[in-house]
C-alpha cells in the first residue's frame, strides 16, 4: 500500500463522509426495524444481529440509547433484553407506533454527549484547530512545492503527535 497523495487523501476523506452518512442511515432503518419487532413481535433477534455487525467503530451507546427510548427494549451486560418497569410500555396500535419511531429524533442526533466517541482525544477542540490549521498550511506547502515548510509541518506534526499520544514520533 502506497501512500495517498493530498488529492487522493481529499478523495479518501470525501468517501468515508459519504459512507459515514450512508451508515448513519442504514442505521436508522435497522433500528425502526429492531423497535418495530421488539414491540410487535416481542423479538430481540433483530437486535442482537444489528449490534453484532456494527462493530466498535460506530457509538453503541447512542444506539443503544436510542433503542431504550423508543421500544421496550434495555440492555444489561450488553445484551438487549425485552421491556421492564423502566420503559413505557406502547399502548396504541402498531400503525401509530411504527408512525412514532418513524418520526423520533435519529440515533445520530440525540443527546450530543451519547455521540462522542469515548477516548482521550474526543473535544480537544484546541487540538484539531491547530492540527485543522497545519493540514492547510501543508496544503499550501505542497501547492507552492515549499520542501522547508513541508518538512517543519512534518516536525510540528510529530511534535503534537508525542503530545498528543504519548509516543515517539518519528520525521522521516
Amino acid at each position: 500500500m502506497s501512500m495517498l497523495s493530498d488529492n487522493g487523501f481529499t478523495d479518501v476523506i470525501s468517501e468515508i463522509n459519504k459512507g459515514t452518512s450512508v451508515r448513519r442511515e442504514q442505521i436508522q432503518d435497522a433500528l425502526l426495524f429492531c423497535a418495530y419487532k421488539a414491540q410487535a413481535d416481542r423479538n430481540t433477534d433483530p437486535t442482537i444481529r444489528l449490534f453484532a455487525v456494527i462493530g466498535n467503530e460506530t457509538n453503541r451507546r447512542a444506539i443503544s440509547h436510542w433503542l431504550s427510548t423508543n421500544a421496550p427494549v434495555y440492555f444489561k451486560e450488553g445484551a438487549p433484553k425485552l421491556g421492564d418497569k423502566r420503559q413505557k410500555e406502547w399502548t396504541g396500535t402498531l400503525v401509530e407506533y411504527e408512525a412514532a419511531i418513524q418520526a423520533a429524533l435519529p440515533w445520530y442526533k440525540m443527546g450530543a454527549s451519547l455521540n462522542k466517541a469515548e477516548n482521550v482525544w474526543d473535544g480537544n477542540d484546541e487540538m484539531l484547530k491547530l492540527r485543522q490549521r497545519i493540514a492547510k498550511l501543508e496544503k499550501d506547502a505542497a501547492k507552492h512545492d515549499d520542501k522547508e515548510l513541508s518538512a517543519a509541518l512534518a516536525l510540528v506534526n510529530a511534535t503534537l503527535n508525542n503530545v498528543e499520544y504519548g509516543k515517539k514520533a518519528s520525521v522521516k
